[in-house]
């Protein structure tokens, strides 16, 4: 199933933000990472450990304006990928980013 959801990676992203297009951006990480780095912007959701046990109510608490699109992100890109098909179900226009925040602060050091 996981084959169908939507990815973005980091330049898109960066453009998007650049062009000032509505995206919310979400950060699924455990708090204490994105204590040392996270995407500016982002909003962080406490779901990291519920999305690793395929918890569905993950997302339950969450309302976002459905009609702007949503982007996942966590460290690597992996556990973005279910957030994003978790959302997608539920109506979301998800995105995971390819990457992660390792991809993100990868090109934002290397400029």
């Amino acid at each position: 199933m996981m084959e169908d959801v939507k990815k973005i990676n980091t330049n898109t992203l960066r453009s998007w933000l650049a062009e000032g297009k509505e995206v919310s951006i979400l950060d699924i990480r455990p708090i204490h990472e994105r204590a040392q780095s996270f995407i500016p912007g982002s909003i962080h959701v406490d779901v990291y450990n519920k999305l690793k046990t395929n918890n569905l109510s993950a997302f339950d608490g969450l309302h976002l304006d459905k009609s702007i699109p949503v982007v996942t992100f966590c460290a690597g890109g992996k556990t973005s990928l279910l957030a994003a098909e978790m959302l997608t179900q539920k109506g979301y226009n998800a995105y995971s980013l390819e990457g992660g925040l390792n991809a993100w602060n990868k090109k934002a050091t290397s400029c």
